[in-house]
Formats: structure tokens, C-alpha cells, sequence
């Protein structure tokens, strides 16, 4: 069981498993690389003068794997809470379950539709901001 799951792999989510995984959390990130980031060019982001957001996503996952950070290429389509802390199903039929979830699929400027998703699983279960066991 990993320490903390993160739904998103993009800045929030790779920033979270970086300090996480940094801090010798066990830590699962679940996301398949497809975030706007990737149109994006950074100035002086991070005191970075220069990078793509492509290049960004790439050094991010890097330094998350390279402190032992797990990211699962696979979209999460559940979320539930369990005794033991939090469990995600994946696309492929995966289940992995973690003390801590962390949802950092990313904001919108518009209201999505009401959809079924890991984040509309969990609604009324969990507090905003965080949840310590």
C-alpha cells in the first residue's frame, strides 16, 4: 500500500509526489502525461529562466522516479474511501490503494459537466484541502 495516491501529473500533482517522495513518502501518481502544460512556455518559473512546458513535464517525472516516486501511466476512473485510507481503480481493471489521496487533476476556467469520475466518487466523503487519518 503506498503512502499517498495522487490522481494528476501535472505541476500540482508532480510538485506534491516530488516533496512527498523527497520526505521518504511512498508515493503513486496516476496520469498519462496529457496535460496543457505542454503548450506552455515558462519564463523565469521556479527561477528557471527558460523551458517548455514539455521539457518541465519531463524533468518532473524524472525527479519523482528518481526519489522513488511510481507514476502509472493509466487513467483513474474511481475513487473510494476505505477503512485503511483511500483505493483508486484504473482503466486496465487496477486497483491500488494508499493512506492519502491527492486530487490534482487540474482547474478549468468553465463548470464541466457533472460526470462520473474519481473526484464525483468521493464528493461527500472527504474534506476539502486534506484529510489526515
Amino acid at each position: 500500500m503506498a503512502d499517498v495516491l495522487i490522481i494528476g501529473d501535472g505541476p500540482a500533482g508532480l510538485s506534491a509526489a516530488l516533496f512527498l517522495a523527497k520526505n521518504g513518502q511512498n508515493v503513486t501518481v496516476f496520469g498519462q502525461d496529457g496535460t496543457p502544460m505542454h503548450k506552455a512556455m515558462l519564463y523565469n518559473y521556479l527561477g528557471i529562466p527558460e523551458m517548455t512546458g514539455s521539457e518541465f513535464q519531463r524533468v518532473g517525472r524524472a525527479q519523482v522516479q528518481n526519489l522513488g516516486g511510481t507514476i502509472e501511466d493509466v487513467e483513474v476512473t474511481d475513487a473510494e474511501k476505505t477503512d485503511g485510507g483511500f483505493a483508486v481503480t484504473t482503466a486496465d481493471g487496477g486497483r491500488s490503494e494508499g493512506k492519502y489521496l491527492i486530487l490534482a487533476t487540474g482547474g478549468t476556467r468553465s463548470a464541466p459537466p457533472r460526470r462520473p469520475g474519481p473526484a464525483a466518487a468521493l464528493r461527500g466523503q472527504i474534506g476539502r484541502g486534506a484529510e489526515f487519518g
